[in-house]
Order: C-alpha cells, then structure tokens, then sequence
C-alpha cells in the first residue's frame, strides 16, 4: 500500500489518508511489514526526518517496530567525495534511528540503489539504466528476507482503529498533535512498564468519556462500519485473517478456474505480488512534498466521446517529483488524482478493470486504461 508523501504543513492530512489506507485493506488482507523510504540528497538527518521516524514508531508501536525496514534511495552519486558523504549520511540516520527509537539492536535497512551479494550490502554504487535489472531483483531478494519468515502481527494503528478509536487518540495522533514533546506509548506486554501503560482498548473507552463533541472528530474521516465499503465487500474476496497465505487463495483470486498448486506457499508469495509495483520498477516511492496540501473534492473525468467518463474521482496534491511510466501510483499522481488504494480501487470499478487489486495485473490494466482514455 503506497502512502502520500510525509512534509511540512500536510502531517494531518497524510495521517488522514495513512488511516483510510489502512481501512480500505484492512478487511482484506494484512499488512506484514512497512517500509520507511528516505532519500539520500540531505548531507544530515533533518528536522523532517526526525519527526517522520518518531511518528513511525507511533505509529508502528514497539512490537511492531522489528517488522519495519529503512529504505534508502537515491544513491546516485559519481564522484568519491559525494559517494563518502552520502555514506557518512546513511550512518548517521542509522544512529539517529537507534537513538530516536530507544532501541539496541541492529536496524533493518536497505539501500536502494547499491550492489548486495548473498544479502549484504558490498557498499557499491549501481547504475540507475545500466543496472536496473540487479536493482529490482536486490529489492525482491530484501522482501523475502525480511518477511518471508516472520509472524505476522498487526502494527499498533491496525489495533487502534479496530476499535475505533479516533485517530486524535491514537498514538500517532497524539504525536502530531502534541508535538515533539510527546513520547509514544509501547502496548507492549513484555516490558516492565506495561502494567501501568493503558492498552487501546482502556483508552478507548476512556477518552471516548472525554470527548469533546465540538472537537475535530476525525473518526469521520475512516468508513462507517454500517455504510459501503469502497469496494463493496461482495467485489473483493475474504479471508480469514488468523491464517496465512497460500498457493490455493492466489489461485481463487485469479478467477481463471486453474487448480491451486500442491504445494503450499507461505503469505510472503502473495506480498511480493502485492508489492509488484514496487519491485517491477525500479524507483520506490518517495516523498516529493506537496505546496497545496490534500483535497478531499471529488470531480468528474471524461474518457472522450468513446471512451468512459469517471464520476468518483478524488483529487491529490500536485506532484513535480519524478515519474515511473510503468507505475500506476505515477500514473495518478501526474493527473492531479489521489494514488490511494481506495481511490484507486474506485478507479478500477469504474473503468472495470477485472482481476485482485493489489495484485501486479490489475495495476498494469488500470494503469493502461487510465493512460488511454484520460
């Protein structure tokens, strides 16, 4: 699940649009891992950095923090004194990371743009042209060994809206909200403070107590339990949730009729075809900032005299940031359209894309007849 990009001034909005990400999925699959993609351009961890790592772990929660990996990207450097920088850069944010998250163990990190061999980073620098073949297989070898093997569990966002809680009082909320003064809170159970640390529940039924109903209620901006969902539930298939993937749920999701393979295959099979966009292309999404903030109009598009018109489109920031021609999230962005799941799900109903979306098909047909017909 791709996320609008994390700036000064839009904080809210894109935690707005994170939530309703997440909710959009949530019903349908499970979110196994987060990837925190940082670009290499700055000579030092700035202010933006700082807050964008403290509203992760907020976000993530303690527990969870293990099954979020740093990308970096960019590293396009030529020269050996700007090579030295940048790798003066990358271990600075490493530490700044160890330090902000209050951890002792070694990050998870991947540099996006460097040679690995059997897993390690050797430190050399990549071609963006030249090489883009051995970028995209590096960036589908560090999805599987980062989460191949894990136990999948929710990160602490997942938890606090599956009980409603509003996201003012979730911990990634509060920290937006209160600035850096604040401090998450972990929910974990396995340290000592845990007894005195109220879990989601506790604070849900505490703080709904101490609503204000003048406040911002920003549990209006999630879908209501009793309303729609977009996509009706009955155009996605279900799962059950406490079991992982296997050979048999991608084969019904195919809709082809073709017999599931015998043998199974683990969850991570079917992330790596969600993360297709991803490790097709050889750019990550990164951050490219917005001046005009998130819009929440919906406007109307025409295909043409002969071609479908989209009555339920809604609008993004405005993108200059550079494009992959192969992306459909680019795809979205450059039209001016908010590259959500759910928008782009909504999207897909409405020019009939068929196919599971998420998957790598069905990206590749709404990619192909949004750049068609608008």
């Amino acid at each position: 699940m791709d996320t609008p990009g994390f700036d000064h001034g839009v904080e809210l909005e894109v935690f707005h649009e994170v939530a309703k990400g997440i909710e959009a999925v949530r019903p349908y699959a499970r979110i196994v891992g987060v990837l925190l993609v940082i670009p290499m351009h700055h000579t030092r961890v700035n202010e933006m950095d700082e807050k964008l790592l403290r509203f992760t772990q907020a976000l993530c929660g303690d527990e969870y923090i293990s099954q979020v990996t740093i990308v970096t990207t960019f590293w396009d450097a030529h020269k050996e004194k700007q090579k030295l920088k940048y790798n003066a850069r990358l271990s600075n944010l490493l530490e700044k990371v160890k330090e902000l998250w209050s951890i002792q163990r070694p990050i998870s990190h991947y540099q996006h743009g460097r040679k690995y061999e059997a897993g390690q980073d050797t430190g050399a620098f990549l071609e963006w042209d030249e090489d883009r073949d051995d970028i995209v297989d590096y960036a589908k070898d560090m999805i599987r060994r980062n989460y191949e093997n894990i136990s999948p569990r929710d990160p602490q966002i997942v938890q606090e809206i599956g009980i409603e809680l509003t996201l003012e009082h979730t911990e990634a909320g509060r920290f937006l909200s209160q600035g850096p003064a604040y401090t998450p809170k972990s929910t974990s159970n396995s340290t000592s403070s845990s007894s005195t640390t109220p879990s989601p529940e506790e604070r849900s039924r505490e703080e709904r107590k101490q609503e204000n109903p003048k406040q911002e209620k920003l549990r209006q901006d999630l879908p209501n339990q009793d309303s729609p969902k977009e996509p009706h539930e009955k155009d996605l298939p279900k799962r059950d949730q406490s079991q992982p993937f296997s050979s048999s749920d991608g084969a019904s999701r195919q809709g082809n009729g073709a017999q599931a393979q015998a043998n199974e295959k683990g969850w991570w099979d079917y992330a790596l075809d969600i993360f297709g966009t991803i490790v097709r292309n050889t750019h990550f999404e990164v951050s490219a900032g917005s001046s005009g903030g998130f819009s929440n109009a919906r406007t109307g598009f025409s295909g043409g005299p002969h071609g479908p018109s989209l009555t339920h489109v809604t609008m993004g920031p405005r993108y200059n940031g550079p494009v992959d021609r192969n992306s459909v999230v680019d795809s979205f962005k450059i039209r001016g359209w908010d590259p959500s799941p759910a928008n782009r799900m909504r999207v897909g109903q409405q020019l009939g894309v068929s196919g599971t979306p998420g998957t790598a098909s069905y990206h590749d047909e709404l990619r192909r007849k949004v750049e068609m017909f608008f």
